[in-house]
């Protein structure tokens, strides 16, 4: 539409005239009607506020007027009732002297009422059961009142009755209907009790003249307020009006008796104008925009509207917005007229000053064209001046032809650096150790670095123009043949971390590249370009670092799973102290021949496994801590083999070679025999079927810090290393990956419980040993159990059984079970001591406070509710400091071991209680020089 720089130019100058004009006129419509509006607005807002202050005033002087007459009137009643009351006590006071009797005091009190009647106004009196006994009528007389009723319609005779009144009476207000007037008038009476003759005496008044002397007022406010309205004059048909709550005008500059004011509609919303004007008043609206309909049409009004609630009143301020607005419409159509005027002068000089613009620059957009047509790169090229442009000319024009004279110049030589920056980053690219590729859409190598060629092998002749599938290997390509395709379709740039490919020679490479899209200067694909970096170094280490994570994360899976087996370790061992406990107690009730007595041995020896079993729990969890002594391990392998060979099918050979000279580590016999126990028995397991070869080594070897081993965690020194070997079915990766995981297990149902190898691995890990595995599928497995050799001897000790040893004394037991409480008291009284039990740490305290040298021991449990064992402990040494202490738990943490130490309290011992270790433990806690 627009071809030409002129056109675009005049129509530019067309709009921006036009947007001018059209803000101006519409800025100034705006502004004006806004201000002339809000003048009038303020004005009607200042005409609300003084017409409220005058509403207000006569309120205020009206409540004033009507409380005087008020306050008059009560202090009249009160003086006339306090009279009549000092009538009533002075009969009553000769009664008392005996001067008068009760009945003839009656009659001269009411006579003296009944004649108070007509010098003090309305006077009469009620009883106590409401009858009147009193009044100015004697129709009333004889009477009950319980026709008067109060404006809370309260019954006056019973609320006014002597005995429900103070001493100083109190007033009401309630209407009275007499014989003649059936709808009754309003009073107000002032009531004061006689309590020396059981009486009520009320003084009262119509308080209906004192409403009419004030609704006598209100008028006359009502008529000052017209006088007020009248002068009220916004703009020319803007006024004020007046309202009450029944839509009844009160005040209106207009005769209200010309309209109907409660049928008028405001054609803005549909509804009654007075029902919106009150809704306004009563939500604290500001204002409401409403419009009237007229024979001329409808009026746009604004009113304020304010509401007196004392009055039920509502004032409006009417702003006729339509009569401001017209002198705003009237100046806003003659500036259009200048406007207009003046923007067709303007366009008129534009278009002739275009023209005289237009035409040198059709010479500079000639020569503009001819520039991409001539050499740059020839010596003395863009060095022509052209004589028709015009340079000579001291405007813009001349200015922009000598820059294209300039850019002309500028354009070689930068067209020249632009050749040897190229040239110097093609020498870089040569110079970086990483590989650099460009290809084009079909994935031909259309350039690339010397880093390529070393990668592959291969010469650039070789490579260049040359497919990249031709080097790497078929799962390889497909990769790079997505990645390439998400690039092109996308445009983002992609990477493929493992690429591998065959250099000339046959080796593998691993390389990570990253490819981007190449766009020629329309943006559309040309091409690809990407990076390439020899990661095959990178990748083995990063293998070798996975499998030190790997042990790591077995490590701490171990470590959680210990804590929770010690936790299941300590219930058990609970429960254990009572079957094992009570067991003992029963067999030493009972003769050694005795069914019975053979019976609960065997239940004692499966009490005796289980808490093997759960010592085993605890090894795994790494809680107990076995004495540590100068063990040979060679006797124990021997007997383990000489042990499981009379149990094993004889299908499975067992050879051994036990070559060590010395054999020595610092172990439990218990515990190593149960390691080699366990390698064995899963070995024979994995032969059980088709037989097969068991075979046991035991050498010493020295690891030093530079030796591969399979055991990565193993620290440089002199181990005793124990081989056990199979030739049974073997392992493959996944399950030789778990096989040290807790109850994990791929025997048979009831055939193993999975706990052997974690065991196995606890057991070693706390010598500060180590345990490595191989296995592969039908060629048998291999573990490797590496224990630090020890430098001393083995020194033999022996011990001839005693008898349980007896004592004597006062023995305080503490346990918040009852079975355990009440089988360790019966140990207890069988080895001669007096006990006293608590299952409450609480009232246990509470006890040895008493009297603290009582005592002579205290055994306690260490978890309990409300206080541990330990602390329970430091309360009754802050008691008694040199109290004997022995804690007992199913847990064998190494923890609560050093705690109890640090504490300073004597023995530590394990559940389940066994009697002798009991007594033992006594003898040597009270007697620990004997």
């Amino acid at each position: 539409m627009f071809s030409t720089l002129k056109a675009k130019i005049i129509f530019l100058v067309t709009l921006i005239m036009a947007s001018t004009a059209g803000g101006i006129m519409y800025f100034t419509h705006r502004d004006v009607r806004n201000a002339m509006l809000a003048s009038e607005r303020a004005s009607s807002q200042n005409i609300l506020r003084l017409v409220e202050l005058n509403i207000k005033g006569g309120y205020n002087k009206l409540l004033s007027e009507k409380f005087d007459l008020v306050v008059s009137s009560t202090s009249q009643l009160k003086e006339v009732v306090s009279l009549s009351l000092s009538v009533l006590d002075a009969n009553a006071g000769l009664v008392d002297d005996g001067l008068l009797s009760r009945k003839e005091a009656r009659r001269r009190s009411l006579s003296w009422i009944k004649s108070a009647h007509a010098q003090k106004g309305n006077l009469f009196v009620f009883d106590r059961n409401g009858i009147i006994i009193s009044h100015p009528d004697s129709a009333f007389i004889g009477r009950s009142a319980s026709f008067l009723k109060d404006l809370k319609g309260r019954r006056i005779h019973e609320a006014m009755r002597e005995d429900m009144l103070g001493v100083d009476g109190d007033f009401a207000v309630f209407f009275w209907k007499s014989a003649n007037d059936t709808s009754g008038r309003k009073k107000l009476g002032f009531f004061a009790p006689s309590h020396r003759w059981e009486w009520t005496v009320c003084a009262m008044l119509d308080f209906e003249n004192i409403e009419a002397q004030a609704r006598k007022k209100m008028d006359k406010i009502i008529e000052v307020l017209k006088s007020t309205f009248e002068n009220i004059q916004i703009a020319k048909t803007g006024h004020a009006f007046l309202f009450n709550g029944n839509g009844d005008m009160l005040i209106h500059p207009k005769n209200p008796a010309d309209t109907d004011y409660k049928t008028l509609i405001n054609t803005q919303t549909g509804n009654l104008l007075l029902d919106d004007l009150k809704m306004t008043a009563q939500n604290n609206a500001e204002s409401i925009h409403y419009a009237v309909a007229s024979s001329e049409g409808d009026f746009a009004m604004e009113a304020k509207v304010s509401y007196f609630k004392a009055f039920d009143w509502y004032l409006a301020v009417a702003v006729p917005v339509q009569e401001i607005h017209d002198p705003a419409n009237t100046l806003v159509t003659r500036q259009s007229v200048v406007i207009l005027t003046i923007f067709l002068v303007s366009l008129i000089a534009v278009y002739f000053l275009m023209s005289r613009v237009s035409r040198p620059l059709k010479r500079l957009a000639t020569y503009a064209k001819e520039i991409p047509l001539q050499d740059f790169t020839g010596e003395g090229a863009g060095i022509i001046t052209p004589d028709d442009l015009p340079i000579k000319s001291n405007d813009e024009v001349g200015h922009l032809a000598e820059s294209f004279m300039i850019m002309k110049s500028e354009l070689r030589k930068n067209i020249q650096e632009a050749m040897e920056t190229q040239a110097k980053y093609r020498a870089i690219l040569e110079s970086i150790e990483e590989g650099f590729f460009e290809t084009d859409l079909k994935g031909r190598l259309t350039f690339f670095n010397h880093c390529i060629s070393n990668m592959l092998g291969y010469d650039r002749a070789e490579l260049l123009g040359r497919h990249c599938r031709r080097y790497a290997t078929l799962a390889t390509f497909r990769g790079v043949y997505t990645a390439f395709t998400n690039v092109y379709r996308t445009g983002i740039s992609s990477e493929i971390r493992d690429c591998e490919v065959v250099g000339k020679d046959g080796k593998k490479k691993n390389l990570e590249l990253s490819i981007y899209l190449v766009k020629d200067q329309t943006g559309q694909p040309v091409g690809f370009r990407g990076v390439a970096r020899d990661i095959s170094e990178r990748l083995i280490a990063e293998e070798e670092r996975k499998n030190l994570q790997a042990q790591l994360v077995r490590s701490q899976k171990m470590e959680a799973l210990g804590t929770l087996a010690g936790g299941i370790a300590h219930d058990f061992n609970n429960v254990l102290t009572a079957v094992i406990g009570y067991t003992e107690l029963v067999i030493n009730e009972h003769p050694g021949g005795s069914r019975p007595h053979k019976n609960l041995k065997e239940v004692m020896k499966a009490g005796f496994r289980a808490r093997d079993l759960v010592n085993q729990i605890l090894t795994f969890s790494r809680q107990t801590e076995h004495e540590l002594k100068p063990v040979m391990i060679g006797p124990i392998v021997k007997e383990t083999l000489t042990f499981l060979k009379a149990t094993i099918p004889p299908t499975i050979e067992i050879r051994n070679s036990l070559t060590a000279k010395s054999d020595i580590v610092f172990s439990d016999p218990t515990q190593i025999h149960q390691v080699v126990m366990n390698l064995c028995t899963n070995a024979v397991h994995a032969m059980w079927d088709k037989g097969g070869v068991l075979d046991v080594s035991l050498t010493a070897t020295k690891h030093d810090a530079g030796d591969q081993t399979n055991c990565q965690s193993l620290s440089p020194g002199h181990y005793l290393k124990l081989i056990i070997k199979d030739t049974g079915h073997g392992m493959d990766a996944d399950t030789l990956e778990r096989i040290f995981d807790p109850y994990f297990t791929t025997k048979e149902k009831g055939k193993g419980t999975g706990l052997g190898l974690s065991v196995t691995m606890g057991i070693v890990e706390s010598h500060g040993g180590s345990i490595a595995v191989s296995s592969q599928p039908n060629k048998g497995t291999t573990f490797e159990v590496y224990l630090p050799l020890a430098e001393e001897s083995v020194t033999e000790e022996s011990r001839n059984p005693e008898p349980l040893p007896m004592g004597n004394g006062r023995v305080l037991l503490i346990d918040d079970e009852e079975p355990i409480l009440d089988m360790a008291e019966q140990m207890l009284e069988g080895l001669g001591y007096e006990v006293v039990v608590h299952q409450s740490t609480g009232e246990a305290v509470e006890q040895f406070k008493e009297d603290p040298n009582r005592f002579d021991l205290v055994i306690t449990d260490h978890i309990m509710p409300k206080m541990t064992g330990l602390e329970l402990a430091s309360e009754l040494k802050t008691i008694r400091p040199d109290v004997p202490i022995i804690i007992c738990s199913g847990n064998g943490d190494q923890h609560l071991k050093k705690k109890i130490k640090k504490k300073g309290i004597q023995k530590f011992l394990p559940k389940p209680l066994v009697m002798r270790d009991l007594a033992e433990t006594i003898r040597e806690v009270l007697n620990p020089h004997a």
